[in-house]
């Protein structure tokens, strides 16, 4: 029977040894000259690793090998589960399926040029429906998350236009995302600690949270 997929969250500092990175997630982490952009892409492998042990826990973390699909997505290299990762600000996320799994996590905060934010990435339809909510730049920033988890688990990212993408019910919390190669996924939007978490799977509504219980390791 398939199992739900899961979605770890985690703010700031995270209690996992940077001995499980292999040698490529340190040159992309060391990469980064802003020391809080370093730390950030650290915590992310990291809770990658974490997370798909959790999942297969006959693997220990440090063992994980990955590869690139064609269109760039990042996929472990044996197929033993899907996942993908997100960061923004001081938080990290990750997602892990027995299926493709998109996830995208964003800051909540208020768009300076919100108007021409939206008509750049939103169809009609969802601008209209925008423009009746109260807050509208945090709808603006739920709705770019739906739309990129969904790009994410299609393995497309920001390859695609936007507004190609098709939000069928934005007033959901869970809302049927289509990409116009007819693909839809199920995308879940939650609020957490002043930041949208949003997940797409195209075989669950319902994606399992995971926000503690990581113990100290060293």
């Amino acid at each position: 029977m398939p199992r739900p997929p899961e979605a770890w969250f985690w703010l700031g500092p995270l209690p996992l040894p940077e001995a499980w990175l292999n040698n490529a997630e340190r040159r992309s982490s060391q990469r980064l000259r802003n020391p809080h952009a370093r730390q950030l892409a650290i915590n992310a492998h990291l809770l990658k690793r974490y997370a798909l042990s959790q999942r297969v826990p006959e693997r220990p973390p440090a063992q994980w090998q990955f590869a690139t699909s064609p269109l760039g997505k990042p996929e472990v290299g044996d197929a033993a589960c899907h996942f993908n990762v997100s960061h923004a600000d001081r938080a990290c996320a990750v997602a892990v399926s027995d299926a493709p799994i998109g996830i995208d996590i964003e800051r909540q905060r208020q768009l300076a040029d919100l108007d021409t934010l939206a008509t750049r990435v939103l169809t009609r339809a969802e601008y209209d429906w925008l423009q009746n909510q109260p807050h509208r730049s945090h709808q603006l920033i739920r709705l770019w998350t739906l739309k990129e988890a969904a790009l994410k688990a299609a393995g497309q990212g920001l390859r695609m236009d936007p507004k190609a993408v098709r939000i069928r019910a934005p007033h959901a919390d869970v809302s049927q995302v289509q990409l116009p190669d007819g693909s839809c996924w199920m995308c879940q939007s939650r609020q957490l600690s002043g930041y949208w978490l949003t997940t797409a799977s195209s075989h669950f509504d319902e994606v399992r949270l995971r926000t503690g219980g990581i113990p100290g390791h060293g």
